[in-house]
């Protein structure tokens, strides 16, 4: 890994009538392919988002889920902590109109407020790594806060989509979660080792989630 750096270079795509800014030296055009051509995120009709519903997009880089889903009619609440993506995707849902169907935050989740150090390998942003910063200080500084204390300071009481993307955190994520969970009706973790999914579907279990499909 090496520390974050800030690449300019992007390019304005439309895709399917949305509009995207996307960095061009980065990983970020493959996050098209896997939400519009390989329709990873729809291979279960039931978790495939309706007009009214609230989806946190956990792990949103810029903004690619964000903006299909509220086009579609979501209410959507989007995390990134990677500042380069972060600023795409605050210009992708200013872009497409949607500021008033998506609330953004600049921050990581994890299982506790504080602060964690952001890496990057090679300008790839989708796959940007946030460790504690007493462990790793080396990265760019970026803000950690637990999902309970977010929504606690938000209106409504059900999540009807919970999509975490967070590349290694999503334990941590869940379990900064707990009273949270009990307030989710769907969840699609996309995990990165077979320990990780293990843990995963234990937290999972014990809050009365049953795995519905897994894709290798």
């Amino acid at each position: 890994l090496m520390p974050f750096e800030t690449y300019r270079w992007e390019a304005t795509i439309l895709v399917r009538g949305a509009k995207y800014v996307v960095g061009v030296r980065t990983s970020e055009i493959f996050v098209f392919h896997e939400i519009y051509e390989s329709l990873q995120y729809e291979r279960h009709a039931d978790f495939i988002p309706q007009s009214g519903w609230t989806v946190f997009d956990v792990g949103a880089n810029i903004g690619v889920f964000t903006v299909l889903q509220a086009t579609q009619g979501a209410i959507v609440y989007s995390f990134e902590p990677n500042p380069d993506s972060y600023s795409r995707l605050s210009r992708n849902v200013a872009a497409n109109k949607l500021c008033d169907r998506v609330r953004l935050f600049p921050t990581a989740l994890g299982d506790e407020r504080g602060v964690g150090s952001l890496h990057v390998t090679g300008g790839g942003t989708t796959g940007g790594v946030v460790t504690p910063v007493e462990a790793d200080a080396s990265g760019v500084a970026v803000p950690i806060a637990a999902l309970d204390e977010v929504v606690s300071t938000l209106p409504g009481s059900s999540i009807d989509l919970l999509k975490i993307d967070a590349e290694g955190s999503e334990v941590a994520i869940l379990r900064g979660g707990e009273r949270t969970l009990d307030h989710v009706q769907r969840i699609i973790v996309e995990y990165h080792s077979r320990d990780l999914l293990r843990q995963v579907r234990e937290i999972l279990a014990r809050k009365g989630f049953a795995q519905e499909m897994i894709v290798d």
